[in-house]
């Protein structure tokens, strides 16, 4: 009898345990990878390529190279993020709001980023050589403020792999908007109009935040910014 009560507890809380730690720590699991996808770990500050089923926290960062795209299941739910794009995590745990004093305060910022400068310096990844994982380093070590580590206000994160870092913050704020995120979008393309004001994709950033209000019925804001963006944005040369 006590043999059978105690196999009992012991499959109540097999059963129990699973649940209460995804729960508790909003951990999300890889369902599909194709193509190069990396993550840097909150663990170990270090990006590392992502493999089937690995687990992953709100604190990880996601990020894709071109023909490339993985699916996590957050909360019961699948979520794409598809080529170039670069994520971090916890914009897929829960929908941020942003007030209308940060959302004007950060549009009316348009100073650039020696960062993005620096980035722009990384040579191709093309050849493994023991000389460019030495640059890349280097790189390293001078980029500072990675977003996740105090707040969700720090600079943009930077996967120093891939040059096209403007790209792919785009296209994870367009993620965002897909799957409903709509305030964590807005928070993202503030951070990429800072960050690098000088992006061709800018314009189509402002007409991001535009529909993320008008989803969010937030009509005098989004004419408000749509009329911020024909003030300071020039039009763009397309290549």
């Amino acid at each position: 009898m006590n043999k059978k009560y105690f196999l009992g507890i012991l499959l109540l809380v097999g059963l129990l345990v699973p649940g209460l730690i995804f729960g508790k720590s909003g951990m999300m699991k890889v369902v599909n990878i194709k193509g190069k996808v990396m993550v840097k770990k909150s663990t170990n500050n270090l990006w590392g390529m992502v493999s089937p089923d690995m687990l992953l926290y709100p604190e990880d960062i996601i990020a894709t190279k071109k023909m490339a795209n993985v699916k996590i299941e957050v909360n019961k739910k699948v979520i794409e993020i598809g080529e170039e794009a670069v994520l971090e995590l916890r914009d897929l745990s829960k929908d941020m709001p942003v007030s209308e004093q940060e959302l004007f305060a950060s549009l009316k910022q348009k100073e650039p980023e020696i960062v993005k400068q620096t980035l722009n310096k990384v040579p191709d990844l093309g050849s493994n050589t023991n000389r460019k994982t030495d640059l890349l380093n280097n790189q390293r070590n001078k980029i500072t403020g990675i977003r996740g580590e105090s707040g969700r206000n720090k600079p943009l994160i930077r996967p120093i792999w891939y040059e096209r870092i403007d790209v792919m913050e785009y296209n994870g704020a367009k993620i965002l908007y897909h799957y409903g995120y709509f305030h964590n979008s807005i928070r993202k393309c503030m951070n990429i109009i800072k960050e690098y004001p000088e992006s061709k994709y800018v314009n189509e950033v402002y007409t991001l935040i535009v529909c993320s209000l008008n989803k969010l019925s937030c009509y005098e804001q989004s004419i408000r910014v749509k009329q911020l963006m024909m003030d300071t944005c020039n039009p763009v040369m397309r290549q």
